[in-house]
């Protein structure tokens, strides 16, 4: 007989850590071989986001390099748009996980992508953009007089600060040269 516990689950069947990660590390090949396919979106787009919700750790690396990769070429710009949708159905676990320099360094790779011509894949870089300014600051905190006076900052914060400074002014100007 199992002695009764005061919880209404007993221990021995709850979930453990190590069970959701195997339960990730199973599910993870057959998320991303349907990634890049034209049918199943929307599943693929709640299978990535809930897996990323359980452990992000093991879906967003992965997830980025397959989107910086589809950066990289112009033969197949379906798995641009694939990986956009699948990084805005992870973007909070994404924006949570990842360091503000790798989102900025995002932020800069979507917009090339904007292409006024394919109304759907604007319209996921678009939602992605929204979801992840939505979460990030977006300030130009370069300037001294932002700051409490007297407020001494680390190197790689003063090279995060010069590199929003450069990349908002930057980025601002393309899209609006492309409307």
């Amino acid at each position: 007989m199992i002695p009764p516990t005061k919880d209404k689950f007993l221990l021995f069947r709850r979930l453990t850590d190590s069970d959701v990660t195997s339960f990730v590390e199973a599910l993870k090949p057959a998320a991303f071989s349907i990634l890049f396919t034209q049918s199943f979106e929307e599943d693929r787009k709640g299978i990535l986001g809930h897996l990323a919700a359980l452990r992000p750790a093991l879906i967003i690396p992965d997830l980025l390099r397959r989107f910086h990769e589809s950066t990289e070429t112009l033969t197949e710009p379906h798995r641009f748009t694939a990986c956009v949708a699948g990084l805005y159905a992870c973007a909070r676990p994404l924006s949570a996980n990842c360091d503000p320099t790798e989102l900025l360094d995002l932020v800069m790779a979507l917009l090339p992508g904007i292409d006024v011509n394919d109304m759907w894949k604007c319209s996921d870089i678009f939602i992605l953009l929204s979801d992840l300014l939505e979460i990030m600051w977006v300030v130009d905190f370069s300037d001294p007089a932002s700051r409490p006076r007297g407020e001494k900052l680390t190197e790689a914060e003063v090279a995060f600060l010069a590199k929003t400074r450069c990349k908002l002014n930057f980025s601002i100007k393309i899209t609006l040269d492309r409307f």
